[in-house]
């Protein structure tokens, strides 16, 4: 037999035996890859509260309402001088002239409403080319600027937007007392919720009236103006997904920060007082668990599988095409299939994720709980593991892959979570100290003093499940007759009540120890290069 015979023979064996050899390789891979997650017996997914489609609600729901109370009205963005109260300079429409009354937008009234009180009187027209007034920085050939004293303006304006906003308050007073209120239930990533973007304009605008109310002596009507606040988050949260809660949360902060100016400022009579506090601490009891927003991503999760199998890539959840081309990437998701990557495992194993995640989000948010976030993260996506090392070592890279870019923003979540009821309950303590020191002539010396006259009892901080801590003198940075509440704040330390602004964890780029209700605002840091 020739050479050349031989090598040709030798040549067909191996093209033989390579298929084998490859099943082979691949059983053995097979064999050694193992689950990356495991499920959790007994931890329910599924969400307590009802499916609900948004094609069931009626036009007298919650719901409804909430959508027809925060749409804008007609006119409200078309700001208007020169007569639009129908005062003694008033016009006909048609010959009102239109000029730019703020300088950026919405956003320049609720920065005034802190340095300015709202103005119980009309203030006085200034001539054109004038500046408004101290703080006034820039060209402005209106006279109008959004930092100095409030002007004409500006007043008209405010006050033709509480006209057309007062039937929307009505409205939404009826969403308020409809009977079962819930949002519908968002069970897949095309779900609108652009709406959400209209109920933290509608807290805004509550914001501004509430203030004008009080500085017009109707204190009661700035109550209710935060409890509308406080009942819009409520309603967003019920059977609302992740975002849903944060809008919530964002709305509820929004509520504490101005009721603390208010009360600080404005000294409000102590039935009001007493009625916020009370309205604080319910809906800090009444507020939508945390699981519950973990359990409405568990519908959303899975809900993106089919999509990602049909098109064979990751480019629609990361925002934009990738430079991997199509061929390498179906090839790609072809191997992840060999590997044991299919619709149904991915969906098992994104629902055994969430059950991990319910698991903990049921629990008090402290130092324990953050652990096990990062423990069950760390383990489940280390970050050591490479893409190949994933599609050879585990079971279903698909969906870990999935997994991991879904899941680790839910673990900061939690802790947005803990900072709302903080502030709600804080604030429910701060009014109720307020209340009796307006009462009494000084704070209490403890808490309990304040049960049950002014509060049912003594809530505790989220961050530590301890009652929360009375300074009743001696704040950090205060002059020594203020008092202060305080909650120790996701850095589960105790740091004395240090802080550097009211009720938030950061303030630009300040980040606060604890989380602090004095009674007395900060003094504010000097400028940079200020003598």
């Amino acid at each position: 037999m020739s050479e050349e015979k031989r090598r040709w023979q030798r040549r067909q064996k191996v093209a033989w035996a390579a298929p084998f050899v490859l099943l082979a390789l691949v059983g053995i891979l097979i064999g050694l890859r193992r689950p990356w997650v495991e499920p959790v017996p007994g931890v329910r997914v599924k969400m307590t509260r009802p499916f609900v489609r948004e094609s069931s609600l009626g036009p007298e729901s919650a719901y409804r309402l909430l959508l027809e109370a925060i749409e804008p009205p007609i006119g409200v963005e078309e700001p208007v001088s020169g007569g639009a109260m129908g005062g003694p300079d008033s016009a006909p429409p048609t010959a009102r002239k239109r000029e730019k009354v703020w300088q950026h937008g919405w956003t320049d009234a609720l920065e005034k409403f802190p340095v300015h009180p709202w103005p119980r009187q009309p203030p006085p027209k200034r001539k054109r080319g004038r500046t408004g007034g101290p703080g006034e920085t820039g060209k402005n050939t209106t006279g109008i600027s959004p930092r100095g004293p409030w002007t004409l303006a500006q007043y008209r304006d405010i006050q033709r937007r509480r006209e057309l906003y007062e039937p929307k308050l009505a409205i939404l007073d009826r969403a308020r007392a409809a009977p079962n209120p819930q949002v519908p239930t968002a069970d897949s990533c095309s779900f609108e919720l652009l709406y959400l973007s209209k109920v933290r304009e509608m807290a805004r605008w509550l914001s501004a009236s509430a203030q004008c109310r009080a500085a017009e002596g109707d204190a009661d009507g700035a109550r209710k103006d935060i409890e509308r606040m406080l009942d819009m988050a409520d309603v967003v949260c019920r059977g609302g997904c992740l975002i849903n809660h944060l809008v919530g949360i964002a709305c509820d902060a929004i509520a504490a920060g101005l009721t603390w100016h208010l009360a600080t400022r404005r000294e409000l009579p102590i039935p009001i007082l007493r009625k916020l506090a009370h309205s604080f601490l319910a809906h800090a009891d009444g507020a939508e668990p945390f699981a519950e927003a973990i359990r409405s991503e568990a519908l959303l999760g899975p809900s993106v599988v089919p999509e990602l199998y049909r098109k064979g890539s990751f480019d629609f959840l990361s925002g934009g095409p990738s430079a991997i081309p199509d061929a390498l990437k179906k090839s790609a998701f072809a191997v992840a299939f060999l590997a044991g990557s299919t619709p149904a495992a991915t969906t098992a194993n994104l629902e055994a994720c969430y059950q991990h995640l319910v698991a903990i989000a049921g629990k008090p948010y402290s130092a324990k709980t953050e652990g096990e976030y990062g423990e069950f993260l760390a383990e489940t996506f280390s970050s050591r593991r490479s893409t190949m090392q994933i599609v050879l070592r585990t079971k279903d890279p698909v969906g870990h892959i999935l997994a991991s870019m879904l899941l680790p923003a839910l673990e900061r979540a939690h802790s947005k979570a803990a900072q709302r009821d903080a502030i709600l309950r804080g604030m429910a303590l701060f009014l109720a100290v307020q209340a009796y020191e307006t009462e009494h002539g000084a704070p209490p010396e403890r808490l309990n003093q304040l049960v049950p006259e002014y509060l049912p009892r003594v809530p505790n901080d989220p961050f530590d499940g301890k009652p929360f801590r009375y300074l009743p003198g001696s704040v950090p940075g205060l002059p020594p007759k203020a008092w202060a509440i305080y909650s120790i704040g996701e850095d589960f330390t105790d740091d004395g009540g240090k802080a550097q602004s009211v009720g938030s964890p950061r303030n630009g780029r300040t980040t606060n120890p604890d989380l602090v209700w004095p009674s007395q605002d900060y003094p504010k840091a000097p400028a940079a290069g200020a003598k």
